[in-house]
């Protein structure tokens, strides 16, 4: 995939019924066929790291954005991203970050909702 090519416009990889194998919906996918098969340990695990790693890419990307945007604002010949193809491949990074952040909250949510089922069946 070269820069300027949007994941939706590349053939799927896997079975068509599961659609382009964007990262947040291979971590879904993972953790629903895995969840009974792991420990409270385990999910507790998946959901407090999941969150850290949503709070450290957050801030990553947006320290990345705060810098792109002072380049572009200090560029008096407008030389940064002058090119659509500059543009278009740093906006389908920016949007895979914001896919990969969007599955791991997914992630942290599902593993503790699933761990707090797992104790109460536990409970009972």
């Amino acid at each position: 995939m070269n820069a300027t090519t949007n994941q939706a416009e590349q053939e799927p990889t896997t079975a068509p019924r599961l659609g382009i194998p964007y990262i947040s919906k291979i971590l879904s996918l993972l953790l629903e066929k895995a969840a009974d098969n792991l420990t409270s340990d385990e999910l507790d695990w998946l959901s407090t790291g999941a969150t850290e790693t949503v709070y450290c890419e957050i801030d990553n990307l947006h320290t990345v954005v705060a810098g792109i945007a002072g380049l572009v604002a200090t560029d008096k010949n407008a030389g940064n991203f002058s090119h659509s193809d500059e543009v278009s491949g740093l906006m389908w990074s920016i949007a895979h970050q914001l896919d990969v952040i969007r599955g791991l909250e997914s992630l942290a949510h599902n593993a503790k909702v699933r761990n707090e089922d797992k104790r109460r069946e536990n409970d009972k």
